[in-house]
C-alpha cells in the first residue's frame, strides 16, 4: 500500500515518516518503518511490491527494479521488473489474468515468451513468478542460491 500512495504521489516517503514518528501508538512503529525503508513507487503492481518484501525477508539485495535494459546494438530492448545484473537473473512478475484475454492474452504470452527466449540468448536466468510463487519459500531460497553464488563485480 505505501508503494501504491508513493506512486500515486499522494504522500511522500518523508510525510510518512513524520506520521510514524508523531504517532502516540508506538505498537508497530518499528515494523512501519521497515516497510517505509523498503518501499519503491516505481513497484507497478501489488505483486511486485509483495516480490519486494519476500526478496527483503529472504535477505536478498541488488535487484534494480523497473530496468529498461536491452542488446549492445539496441536492436532489441525490453522493461524489467527486477534485474540483478551480477547474478544475470531476471524477475518478472505477472498476474495469469494478462494471458486469458482471448487472442490478445495469447498475443501477450507469445511476445514475452519471444522476449525471454532473447533475454535467455544473452546469458540471463528469467524467473516468471506467479501468485503462488510469491507465497513459496522455495522460490525465494532458489534465488536466493542464485544471488549469492554470484561473485561480485569488480568495483
Amino acid at each position: 500500500m505505501i508503494d501504491a500512495a508513493l506512486r500515486a504521489a499522494h504522500v511522500s516517503t518523508d510525510e510518512v515518516a513524520a506520521f510514524i514518528d508523531r504517532s502516540t501508538e508506538r505498537r508497530g512503529a518499528r515494523r512501519a518503518r521497515r516497510a517505509l525503508s523498503i518501499a519503491d513507487p516505481s513497484h507497478e503492481s501489488p505483486a511486485e511490491s509483495i516480490c519486494a518484501v519476500r526478496l527483503h525477508e529472504h535477505a536478498i539485495d541488488g535487484f534494480d527494479t523497473q530496468v529498461t535494459f536491452g542488446s549492445p546494438d539496441g536492436a532489441f530492448r525490453a522493461r524489467l521488473d527486477f534485474l540483478h545484473r551480477a547474478a544475470k537473473l531476471i524477475l518478472e512478475v505477472n498476474g495469469e489474468i494478462k494471458y486469458v484475454d482471448g487472442e490478445a492474452g495469447s498475443r501477450r504470452a507469445r511476445q514475452e515468451r519471444q522476449r525471454d527466449y532473447r533475454l535467455r540468448n544473452m546469458g540471463y536466468r528469467v524467473y516468471q513468478l506467479t501468485w503462488a510463487d510469491l507465497f513459496s519459500p522455495e522460490t525465494f531460497r532458489e534465488i536466493r542460491r542464485l544471488v549469492h553464488a554470484t561473485p561480485p563485480l569488480p568495483g
